[in-house]
């Protein structure tokens, strides 16, 4: 009789009631229409853009001592000779450090707006600035209102000619160890010049 007991429980057990058909039943609803909003929800993100932070004044944190040695590196020619980025018409063009110069520098890094700042305070002729460091997603019209808005703050002494921009994945070669990276050629050697350097070391690699 026990065992036969136990068995009927067991075999009840098995057999859902109504209530929990009904919570089956929501519960499917629940997953489904989740999905939905998640689908939706991507689409929208495929529509729209991301929300790019705005541009900010960080000087005032991460400060490093400045260095006061030129500690440029060889890098390759290939790499620098030809890199791809976008005019500030959002046209196509490949830029060479062998002809000019050229800063790649990210409108939220507090190396570069204090290197920023320092070129223009001491009136330094600027290279061509090649903003980098967007996340994925992120729309040419992002990008530039983000570079402008640092370049008024700063009064930055730049023509539009000289604002470059690279977006995607490609920008990580040029900034392979971080920000500012600034490249320019000693004869047909490609440098770089990478962080926070005193005046005095900017001055002897800047253009004339």
């Amino acid at each position: 009789m026990r065992l036969q007991k136990t068995q009927k429980k067991l075999i009840e057990s098995d057999v859902p009631s109504m209530s929990t058909k009904k919570s089956a039943a929501s519960a499917v609803f629940v997953v489904f229409f989740s999905l939905l909003a998640t689908q939706i929800g991507y689409a929208k993100t495929l529509l729209n853009p991301i929300a790019l932070p705005p541009f900010r004044d960080f000087r005032k944190i991460e400060i490093t001592p400045l260095l006061n040695i030129n500690n440029a590196s060889n890098v390759s020619s290939f790499v620098y000779n030809h890199v791809v980025a976008q005019a500030n018409n959002g046209k196509r063009e490949v830029l060479d450090a062998t002809k000019i110069p050229m800063a790649f520098v990210a409108y939220w890094c507090p190396h570069c707006e204090r290197t920023l700042a320092m070129w223009k305070l001491h009136h330094a002729h600027f290279p061509d600035l090649v903003f980098v460091g967007y996340p994925q997603g992120t729309t040419f019209s992002q990008a530039k209102q983000r570079a402008w808005a640092e370049i008024r703050y700063f009064h930055l002494p730049v023509t539009a000619n000289q604002v470059n921009f690279v977006i995607g994945n490609q920008q990580d070669q040029y900034v392979p160890k971080g920000f500012p990276n600034y490249v320019y050629a000693v004869g047909h050697q490609d440098k770089s010049l990478l962080g926070e350097h005193t005046w005095k070391i900017w001055h002897s690699v800047l253009p004339n």
